[in-house]
């Protein structure tokens, strides 16, 4: 009777602990404090973007309005693991009024995964945006009731006029993750997908490299840490929109490659650092900085944000570059990254 009284206290006390491990990892976040002063700063020139969390962006010169990804649902990661999602609709309306409401002449998803397409159906009807992206984007579109009329499938190096913007969507490839569980055997979605569905029903489909010129610049989104040998040669442009999230749980050999092929080869004067930050904080919850990753993205999903930035920050140094990090909601120079901290005057 005593052996099972303690065995039973043992059990209650192995809970406690996983059950306090468990919210410390799902609650607590790197301090990432040191980069405070690399944030760019308010718009100076006429075509501006306003990024809102992981590679979610509004670009803008006044008139036209291309919007990328346009992720404002951020599901626990308790749904994202256990249960089924769907788009937030308080949350995709009120992050849109943030933005000024605006009438999108395109919806761009990088890809698939749910971070990057979830809420593209829901955008595009509220914002009456052309949306382009891939066959498996199309039947996110579809599967959330979007008419054909606004969905366009591109093929690779397409490029598409939007105002005095135009957008080539080029194929590359996602991050490589190196552990064989994060890969999908199917990474297609082939039929229309209707939320709520698991998270991992968001396979990533075709991952692009998106090119934007405007006669006032040029920028390279290269949302997802991967790349396509040789995809991007020829391709100069002015800014580089840099995903670091889960880059340097890869090998040195890899983050090199990397940087080779989606920075060295564009020569940017400039690198904005994205997908770093936290996927699961509720958007309207961030203030005017995104929000770090919890412990559990951080560290056990090795999304490792402090070092995704650093690896940025120090290679652009090395290459004589700029680098900064994007403020939430904020307009900032969309071609012209700034330097930070502020260069001392002369």
């Amino acid at each position: 009777m005593i052996v099972l009284k303690w065995f039973g206290l043992a059990v209650l006390v192995i809970i406690g602990v996983a059950a306090a491990a468990l919210i410390w990892l799902t609650t607590a976040r790197p301090d990432l404090s040191e980069f405070n002063n690399f944030y760019a700063p308010a718009a100076q020139r006429p075509v501006t973007v306003r990024f809102f969390g992981t590679s979610s962006m509004l670009f803008s010169d006044g008139e036209t309005n291309i919007m990328i990804d346009g992720w404002f649902t951020r599901p626990s990661t308790f749904a994202m693991a256990l249960g089924k999602v769907e788009p937030d609709i308080a949350a995709i309306e009120n992050g849109l009024a943030r933005l000024g409401n605006p009438n999108l002449a395109a919806l761009i998803p990088v890809h698939t995964h749910l971070d990057h397409a979830m809420d593209i159906a829901e955008v595009a009807k509220r914002t009456s945006a052309l949306l382009v992206g891939s066959q498996s984007s199309a039947n996110i579109a579809r599967g959330g009731g979007l008419p054909e009329r606004q969905i366009k499938v591109v093929e690779d190096g397409e490029t598409m006029r939007f105002g005095d913007f135009s957008v080539t969507m080029i194929v590359s490839r996602h991050f490589a993750f190196p552990h064989a569980a994060f890969k999908e055997a199917d990474p297609f979605i082939r039929e229309p997908l209707t939320p709520p569905a698991p998270a991992t029903a968001y396979r990533e489909g075709v991952t692009y490299s998106v090119l934007i010129e405007h006669p006032e610049g040029s920028a390279l989104i290269q949302s997802s840490a991967g790349f396509k040998e040789g995809s991007l040669a020829g391709i100069d442009v002015d800014a580089v929109y840099l995903g670091v999230g889960f880059l340097t749980s890869q090998t040195a050999e890899y983050q090199e490659s990397y940087w080779r092929e989606v920075v060295t080869a564009t020569q940017p004067e400039g690198v904005y650092i994205i997908h770093w930050d936290s996927f699961s904080q509720p958007i309207l919850d961030i203030g005017d900085r995104p929000a770090a990753p919890n412990r559990l993205w951080n560290d056990l999903f090795v999304m490792r944000a402090k070092d995704g930035i650093s690896y940025a920050l120090t290679h652009a140094g090395a290459s004589g570059i700029r680098a900064a990090l994007l403020p939430m909601w904020e307009e900032v120079d969309a071609f012209a990254v700034a330097a930070v901290p502020p260069e001392p005057a002369r």
